[in-house]
């Protein structure tokens, strides 16, 4: 019989539970809840701390079904749905995860930071709206660098770099070293063609430590920063994406130019074709062990090393394909088109970028004098053999083992067409003709409007200004190939 003013048995192993999740004995505190629970099956903290400790240990899945029997006690707290939402988000259960966070934010009973949950939930599943509700009323109750950073991102997703850059500056008025707000300051700031300042903040980019972030390791020397190099060994490496590694090795001669000993290091699906790139001592793949070096500086710190406005983008050193093959070469067809539908979707913002084979559809009218070579690769291939679009496409990209057969390909063709991905920046950096069907929200460095871009002076640039308006483009797309068509 439980004594008044005592705490009950259950809670007695609750709090024992979780003094012992504070000295870390993570075990013997999984068996002090379950204790709680035995003393008192309709314990909801118990259940909702159990999820929450498994959570942090990486069991996803376990956390997920505590959490879904905390919600069967009497006494439910809504902040459940927020840690439910989250969860089910890392799962990849995007539809389930929304539906959580939306529970929880039409409570309107929640505190400060599980609003700032819910909004960075929402704005990660592309529900931008009610990610912004969350977020201010976030701010509205405890004002922060991260709310307002998070804010500045949905903004910035909707193609709204004003209300973004505002946002990104009030965030650090809260917190004037945080690295996320100003490396997003820097990427809007490049959107609206302010290279000067924009590649300055971008590079507190190297300060932010999150998953989605390449950091090359492994080497202890000094970040050059433009000071001379004649008689030095730099090392240049990539940091990011394939295609930011493509777009930015057009810098790597100008840093042998000043007297330095160039060594590179690119993922490894590059290292073929780059090997021989003009400026470049040794080329190493991530991961090899390295010899000495006395500076180092990564890619896509190069343009704000060398001062890059718009007005002294560095011409493209071209990137030269051995060989052809020979049963492209062969083609009896007038024109070889080449296509990509699909980019990696593990990119933070592949929906907004990637397509379905079967939104190519319009150009069916061409496939009399068209041959189309798909130039896809991972799990998009697929959707060759499931009949997606009423014409024969020549799937190339299944054969592909790295960039250097990419470009091998490539080199066959007359005509790329791919949504914004690395063959995008291959192909124009082999002054191939290339399309790039790019969504509502542009990447910064296809800046804001217009077809052509500085880049690449052989890509052409074809917007939507909608979410999912993409059967407009492809009309326009199917236009132009008409009339790229006759001209050959």
């Amino acid at each position: 019989m439980q004594v008044p003013g005592q705490p009950s048995p259950a809670e007695v192993h609750f709090n024992i539970g979780f003094e012992l999740i504070q000295t870390g004995d993570n075990v013997s505190a999984i068996q002090s809840l379950a204790r709680a629970i035995k003393a008192q099956p309709d314990y909801f903290a118990a259940y909702h701390q159990l999820g929450t400790l498994v959570r942090s240990l990486g069991d996803l899945k376990a956390a997920k079904a505590w959490f879904l029997l905390a919600l069967r006690c009497t006494a439910v707290s809504d902040a459940v749905y927020v840690d439910l939402g989250g969860v089910c988000a890392e799962l990849g259960q995007e539809d389930e995860a929304a539906g959580y966070l939306l529970h929880a934010l039409a409570s309107g009973s929640l505190d400060w930071a599980a609003y700032r949950a819910i909004g960075c939930g929402l704005s990660r599943l592309g529900k931008l709206e009610d990610a912004m509700d969350a977020l201010r009323r976030s701010i509205s109750l405890a004002p922060s660098a991260e709310a307002w950073c998070e804010l500045g991102v949905c903004q910035f997703q909707q193609c709204d770099p004003i209300s973004a850059e505002a946002s990104y500056r009030q965030a650090l008025q809260y917190d004037p070293e945080f690295a996320a707000a100003h490396s997003n300051l820097g990427l809007t700031l490049l959107l609206q063609g302010d290279y000067g300042t924009g590649f300055q903040e971008y590079e507190w980019r190297l300060k932010v430590k999150e998953k989605n972030f390449y950091h090359l390791e492994g080497f202890q020397a000094p970040m050059w920063t433009g000071e001379p190099l004649q008689g030095k060994t730099i090392l240049v490496h990539a940091e990011q994406g394939y295609g930011d590694s493509l777009q930015f090795l057009r810098y790597v001669p100008m840093v042998a130019a000043r007297g330095a000993r160039v060594l590179l290091v690119v993922q490894p699906a590059l290292q073929r074709l780059v090997a021989d790139y003009p400026g470049i001592a040794e080329c190493f793949r991530v991961g090899e062990r390295l010899p000495d070096i006395d500076l180092q500086c990564p890619l896509m710190s190069l343009p704000y090393v060398f001062g890059t406005t718009l007005a002294s983008i560095p011409e493209v050193v071209p990137i030269r394909s051995n060989r052809q093959l020979n049963d492209l070469a062969e083609e009896t067809r007038p024109l070889q088109v080449g296509l990509v539908w699909a980019g990696n979707p593990k990119h933070l913002t592949d929906r907004n970028r990637t397509l379905r084979l079967k939104d190519f559809s319009a150009l069916g009218e061409m496939s009399g004098e068209v041959t189309f070579v798909s130039l896809q690769c991972g799990a998009a291939v697929r959707q060759l053999s499931e009949g997606c679009i009423p014409f024969p496409v020549r799937d190339a990209g299944s054969t592909v083992t790295d960039f250097a057969d990419t470009a091998e390909i490539l080199a066959g063709l007359d005509l790329v067409i791919s949504v914004d991905t690395s063959v995008a920046h291959l192909a124009g950096s082999m002054g191939k003709p290339v399309w790039v069907l790019l969504g509502p929200v542009p990447e910064w460095r296809w800046g804001l409007k217009g077809e052509t871009t500085l880049w690449y002076p052989t890509m052409r640039l074809f917007r939507t200004e909608e979410q999912g308006g993409w059967a407009t483009i492809m009309n326009r797309v199917a236009a132009s190939l008409r009339q790229f068509s006759s001209r050959h």
